[in-house]
């Protein structure tokens, strides 16, 4: 009697599959936006931008003299400085380009940076779109 016994195994391989995380940017929230003013000079024909108290007593206190009543209005909305980090991880993709909005005195007139120099206003979009921006950097221009 022969007692050798034959033993088949099989074994079947799972297909590998590879997991792709799709980034998604979201907007920041109300909360996370400064209002940004201008403020009018009508007797020497400039502006200045402000989104808070410290910059308001900054172009005040100037020498030049802003019309805080009817020189005043809205231009738009920038992300605080205080959320910039939170917006930053809630839109990492487009955050890539947000630029610190500032204004530098020059005389008798502000000019506009984009690495946050002088009275800061906030993080706004260099195309629109980015994280929510409807308005571009090129609209806050100072002529």
């Amino acid at each position: 009697v022969d007692s050798t016994r034959i033993t088949t195994t099989s074994t079947t391989s799972l297909p590998t599959t590879t997991t792709t995380k799709i980034v998604v940017d979201r907007p920041p929230t109300t909360a996370q936006l400064w209002n940004v003013n201008y403020y009018y000079n009508y007797i020497v024909g400039v502006h200045a931008y402000c989104s808070d108290n410290d910059c308001i007593n900054a172009i005040q206190n100037n020498g030049i003299g802003y019309d805080m009543n009817n020189g005043k209005g809205p231009v738009g909305k920038a992300i605080s400085e205080a959320s910039i980090n939170a917006v930053r991880a809630a839109c990492p993709n487009g955050s890539k380009q947000l630029r610190n909005l500032g204004f530098t005195r020059y005389g008798t007139k502000y000019l506009h940076n984009l690495n946050g120099s002088g009275l800061k206003q906030g993080w706004v979009a260099l195309a629109r779109g980015v994280c929510g921006a409807s308005v571009n950097i090129k609209r806050w221009k100072s002529r």
